[in-house]
């Protein structure tokens, strides 16, 4: 009876889908490139809430390819993610940063379609059609959430009156192999919960030890300087203002390195915008040390 009963629980739980997978979506990136071939993309985020801010602890994987590119960005070499996307198809604010091959590579989009992948700096003004471009830039970019998987129908329990229960055999080791993974999430859920705390590290600050000025050019454009007052090379993201807010478009955007007592901005480094609110003009900056950079911290992005 105790067997008969164990089999009829064992069943009953075949028929539910596993609770115990990742909450996971897929975006797929698509674009018109101006100097590659077959750009494409995919985005795959753990837990993440559509229209929320993009946090890099979301992040399980990002891959694009192109005829020039070939790319893999996971938690092993993020730096930086911002932005944020929706269930809907669109062109969206996407900023990611992530090493490779002791340098650092950038991957931009913005709400009008611009994109571009390269080293960090060299897309900062794609949208308004200056300075350096990057391994691959373009228009048209897109990310369009990816079709859920479908969900298996339950098994019909009428099975249990032709025969099934012999065999329980066959079927215990089918839901064994189904269920391994749930158990071993559950395992180390856990662990988590019983064993020793392991925290992520995270950037630290450095903001307050940068000095930032902006000022509007005699042809119009806004510029940007910034001065790094600490003892540390620091790595400075900004974005300028444009319609009172810190601007969401790739041409106001950028990020660079800054060394201790430097100064840096002016067009002929382009850090400048031909569109950004003139009256007044102002400029928003978040600050982090270039070793946590380097070293792979997760730098969440705070103007």
């Amino acid at each position: 009876m105790n067997r008969l009963a164990t089999a009829l629980f064992s069943l009953v739980l075949a028929t539910l889908p596993c609770v115990c997978m990742a909450d996971t979506t897929t975006f797929n990136f698509t674009g018109d490139c101006l100097d590659c071939s077959n750009p494409q993309g995919q985005l795959i985020l753990d837990d993440y809430t559509s229209g929320t801010a993009l946090n890099p602890t979301e992040l399980v994987s990002f891959t694009y390819t192109s005829n020039l590119a070939d790319i893999s960005v996971t938690q092993s070499n993020i730096s930086f993610l911002n932005g944020s996307l929706d269930n809907t198809p669109g062109s969206y604010l996407f900023t990611l940063i992530f090493a490779e091959n002791a340098q650092h590579y950038a991957f931009l989009t913005d709400t009008a379609g611009n994109w571009c992948y390269g080293l960090t700096g060299t897309c900062d003004n794609v949208g308004s059609g200056g300075g350096p471009i990057g391994v691959d830039h373009g228009v048209d970019g897109v990310f369009s959430p990816a079709a859920p998987a479908s969900t298996p129908e339950p098994s019909s329990l009428l099975l249990l009156g032709t025969g099934a229960i012999t065999g329980f055999g066959a079927f215990r080791r089918k839901f064994i192999q189904r269920y391994k993974t749930c158990f071993l999430s559950i395992g180390l859920l856990f662990a988590v919960f019983t064993g020793p705390s392991v925290a992520h590290a995270q950037c630290t600050n450095m903001t307050s030890w940068v000095k930032g000025s902006v000022k509007v050019g005699s042809d119009g454009w806004v510029i940007g300087h910034f001065t790094n007052n600490s003892s540390q090379t620091l790595y400075v993201m900004y974005a300028f203002k444009k319609n009172g807010v810190p601007s969401n478009s790739m041409a106001d955007q950028g990020a660079g390195t800054v060394k201790p007592g430097q100064t840096v901005g002016g067009e002929l480094q382009g850090l400048y915008s031909t569109s950004a609110d003139k009256n007044p003009a102002e400029i928003y900056w978040y600050a982090v040390p270039q070793s946590d950079i380097d070293a792979g911290k997760r730098c969440e992005h705070h103007w």
